[in-house]
């Protein structure tokens, strides 16, 4: 039997009368739902796939996404035909709209359009009625002609949000009238929010105050100047999807810009307040940098600085104000290397993050054995017993975007944490140093219900990408962030220029960039480029954004030609890591299998390791020689910023540009438009630090070689190289901290959570941390046995005078890219009409492991650059022995030893020679050379 029934809406869902339809209802029901179909229901009941229907609409697995007031779109495993007989309907209501296996009534819908394994449907009708229902669990359900229920999917309701409540304002957090404070919170699908206002941190009770509900679904409250620095908290009543019903969710601010420790409660906090900023603060002015070409970036993790430097006050290792001991063995080590050259500290995670206890007299320190091996397992264990009780985290973990990490504080708990950052901000300035924060806006710790969740228990599953599955997708290794949405790119926006403005930030390296849209990226480079230092303090233009280009991820999965990766970052003007460098520059990549593959720096061809856990090098020398020479075809171009344009004859003799170049298998070696998009390195604080990859690649008991293991001096050489091909490149290098130190993790190829023990920096340089015992198991377990035999060897420990030997060596370099205009070309047109590489013109009959730059500052028709050099000459000799190069473009030339090469320790530089006449340089072995012609 069908029976008709009227609807009352009330209360954010619908309510079902079981009354027969009469010509009296029409009246209410034109009055109620004018733009709603009125149409039999039937009686659902779950006759066919009762299981699959309930996972169907499991609650917190949304399947149907709800993309704006007109349309849903939604997957159905269907073919067009099966689809356009089918009956629509849309539910909502206060639980998870599936109570003993049947589905409340809902509207019937219209379908708009329907293709094999989709439908759209309109929802217009319902514009009245959204808002309420955005309140509770909204569903959709798709019947046969006989009304029995086929399909239920619960919606997800970014879309529609983003259509309704979009709000532009600047003021979401805490803002401030004079004395007076007003708090707003984005919370559009809330019942109610209140304020739970507390005089302490930790005080048991406080006051309660309503907020009131205002346009755009912001929340707000005026309070008074005794509310200054004061603590609180939101209680948020809102239905939440993970959990199929309305909860009433305690949470911190979003946009807290200061929290007591270990992220309770936020604190009602002004910037402006003198009390948090150091003398001189607002005069500050940051050291001269006359173009983005002329960065030069350094990977620093805070705690890694001061930990263990025994020239840092105890209170202050591992903080913030370790920055501002000037006569630590780090901070000296900082000033030399930005007088030698080096403009920006890059700072792993200081946003707060939601897994280190901030309270340091609560971490857990672990118990090293004082005797164990350099291959013994017992270290790895020690630290695995308190990695999550210690004070060691990378920092990937986001919890508050706006404040600064409290772990890092020597004074954690309120206000005393925006001092010491600005202090650190101020002293690294004070050497000559730019700041660069690390920001991870692809993913949260956690999302739902979870105790570290927060932007979810405020407008639930807005802020996530989900799969077609209905699951929160996690490609990043945590919940996704879907900054396509309006508030999400919000968040970042507004997070971003309160640390540009705020903490006088130079620059923003994204994790996982591709999670995020090219049009994200590019309105956070406009909002930066536009502060002045007359109206915000500081000079936007100056403020560089570089991140992870990588391929991959949810936001690539479905907007592949939105996700700002490699390839579409293209002409942004944002940089991206070459990865095309580092591989062809070491060897492999950067998986653990490919750990024994040799690149160019480390004997590939011409130094076989003959390993037999090579996973991508080929036994027969003639072909590793062609893959030699495919790997100094990226290198190349790579040298030239990664242009995608540049011209090149190639390792086959055939010229190309550098896109056309193979990179893995594929063309595409080239990706950029301009050096400044190109960000060259070599290792970085993710996988295998260089020395770690060196010594996994470089050769090792290897019958018929002398000696048959390459020892710690070679090693160094091969390093050496590695800095060399990064430093004196076009683009912007990028340095991992102690890189020139030699630093090792002990084999560890992922130590995010390994502690202080494996990540240990020493800036005396008695010890480059190699050999402290085996990786940690829980991610390196399975690389054991190959570690074992290495670790245990002496022949590869640096001694004291090599790991300084490295240092100098790498000051130097940073001298050298200093000298000249030429080395921080600023266009791709200065370099295509600069930079020329030697030795490609032979085509497949260049040599093996050697690579000739040579940059130009006489070009027809263009101005001169350099007013101490005329030409620059780079020669970059991998290989064991001397080398000889000819050409007929250094005929007649006066080229001489570079200056700071003249004047260096290394004796090899002594080795090298020029002769005029036939144009020819000699190289040494696994060394590199610049010479100069000056003006």
């Amino acid at each position: 039997m069908t029976l008709r029934y009227t609807r009352v809406y009330t209360q954010g869902h619908f309510i079902l009368n079981a009354a027969i339809y009469r010509k009296k209802n029409m009246k209410l029901y034109q009055t109620l739902a004018s733009a709603i179909w009125l149409l039999s229901i039937l009686v659902h009941s779950l006759v066919y796939g009762e299981e699959k229907l309930l996972n169907d609409i499991e609650p917190g697995k949304p399947k149907a996404q709800w993309v704006s007031c007109d349309k849903i779109v939604w997957r159905l495993p269907a073919t067009a035909e099966q689809l356009r007989g089918y009956r629509y309907a849309v539910h909502s209501g206060d639980k998870a709209c599936l109570e003993h296996g049947q589905l409340p009534d809902g509207e019937k819908v219209k379908l708009l359009a329907c293709e094999e394994g989709k439908v759209e449907l309109a929802t217009g009708g319902l514009r009245a009625y959204i808002p309420q229902m955005l309140r509770g669990h909204v569903a959709v359900s798709a019947s046969d002609d006989q009304g029995r229920l086929l399909y239920a999917a619960a919606t997800q309701n970014g879309g529609v949000i983003d259509e309704l409540y979009t709000y532009a304002g600047p003021d979401l957090g805490v803002s401030w009238q004079g004395e007076t404070p007003t708090l707003k919170l984005w919370a559009p699908t809330a019942r109610s929010v209140k304020l739970h206002l507390f005089a302490t941190p930790t005080a048991v009770t406080g006051e309660t105050h309503d907020l009131t509900r205002q346009e755009q679904g912001v929340w707000s409250i005026t309070g008074n100047a005794a509310w200054k620095n004061m603590f609180y908290l939101y209680e948020v009543e809102v239905f939440m999807l993970t959990i199929g019903k309305v909860e009433r969710n305690l949470v911190t601010d979003p946009y807290a810009q200061s929290l007591s420790v270990n992220s309770k409660r936020s604190q009602i906090v002004s910037m402006q307040n003198l009390a948090f900023k150091p003398f001189g603060w607002d005069s500050l002015s940051k050291p001269p940098l006359d173009a983005i070409a002329d960065i030069v970036i350094y990977e620093l993790h805070v705690r890694d600085f001061s930990i263990h430097d025994l020239s840092v006050p105890p209170a202050y290792r591992g903080t913030y104000l370790a920055f501002t001991c000037n006569d630590s063995d780090g901070m000296k080590h900082l000033k030399r290397l930005a007088e030698s050259g080096l403009t920006h500290i890059h700072l792993l995670p200081v946003f707060d993050i939601a897994t280190i206890e901030e309270d340091r007299q609560k971490q857990v320190m672990p118990e090293i054995p004082p005797d164990a091996s350099g291959d013994s397992p017992l270290q790895q264990e020690a630290v695995g017993k308190v990695r999550d009780l210690d004070g060691y985290n990378w920092g990937y973990d986001p919890y508050h975007y706006g404040t600064p990490e409290g772990s890092y504080a020597v004074q954690p708990d309120g206000s005393a944490r925006i001092l010491e950052f600005r202090r650190m901000v101020q002293a690294l300035s004070d050497k000559g140093l730019r700041v660069i924060m690390d920001v991870v806006y692809n993913h949260t710790h956690a999302c739902g219900a979870a105790p570290t969740s927060l932007l979810c228990k405020i407008v639930p599953g807005y802020y996530y990408r989900f799969d077609d599955s209905g699951n929160v997708s996690q490609s990043s290794c945590c919940p996704d962030t879907a900054s396509e949405r309006a508030m999400m790119e919000k968040l970042m926006c507004d997070s971003l220029l309160m640390w540009a403005k705020f903490y006088k930030i130079d620059g923003f390296r994204f994790d996982l960039m591709g999670h995020h849209s090219k049009s994200n990226m590019q309105k956070i480079g406009r909002m930066l480029a536009s502060l002045t230092p007359e109206n915000d303090g500081v000079d936007g233009s100056k403020i560089y954004l570089y991140g992870e280009g990588w391929r991959f991820g949810s936001l690539n999965d479905y907007l592949p030609d939105e996700a700002c990766h490699q390839k579409n970052a293209y002409g942004c003007g944002i940089g991206t890591f070459n990865d095309r460098l580092r591989d062809c520059a070491r060897g492999g990549n950067f998986m653990h299998a490919t750990r024994s593959d040799q690149g160019f720096i480390n004997g590939l061809y011409y130094d076989y390791n003959r390993d037999p856990a090579n996973s991508e090098t080929p036994g027969d020398l003639e072909l590793q020689k062609k893959m030699l020479l495919n790997y100094s075809d990226n290198i190349r171009i790579g040298l030239t910023g990664n242009l995608r344009d540049y011209p090149l004859i190639d390792s086959n003799g055939d010229l190309v540009k550098g896109g056309d170049i193979v990179y893995r298998g594929g063309k595409g070696a080239g990706y950029t438009a301009s050096p400044g998009e190109c960000i060259n390195y070599v290792s970085a604080h993710d996988n295998y630090t260089l020395w770690d990859q060196i010594c996994a690649k470089a050769p090792f008991h290897v019958a018929g070689r002398t000696p048959p293991t390459a020892t710690a001096a070679e090693r160094a050489r091969m390093q050496n190289l590695g800095m060399a091909l990064v430093a004196l490149g076009q683009g912007i290098p990028f340095f991992d901290a102690g890189i020139e130190m030699l630093r090792s993790k002990s084999g560890d190829g992922d130590s995010y959570n390994s502690g202080d023990w494996f990540n240990r920096l020493d800036f005396t340089c008695n010890s480059n941390n190699w050999g402290v015992g085996l990786p940690p198991a829980w991610k390196n377990e399975a690389e054991w046995e190959f570690w074992k035999p290495r670790l245990r060897d002496p022949a590869l420990k640096p001694s004291r005078e090599i790991i300084v030997a490295s240092v100098r060596y790498f000051e130097m370099l940073l001298r050298i890219r200093k000298s000249s205009r030429l080395f921080r070309l600023r266009t791709p047109q200065e370099v295509m009409a600069r930079v020329r590489f030697l030795d490609s013109d032979r085509g497949p009959e260049q040599t093996p492991g050697l690579i000739v730059m040579a940059i130009s500052d006489k070009v027809a028709f263009l101005p001169n650059l350099d007013a101490k050099f005329r030409w620059l000459v780079c020669l970059f000799n991998a290989t064991r022995e001397p080398l000889e190069f000819s050409h007929k473009a250094l005929c007649g030339i006066e080229l001489e030893l570079h200056p700071e090469m003249k004047a260096a320790s290394d004796p090899l530089f002594q080795e090298s020679w020029f002769r005029k006449n036939s144009g020819t340089v000699c190289v040494p072995p696994r060394t590199t050379v610049v010479y100069c012609e000056a003006e």
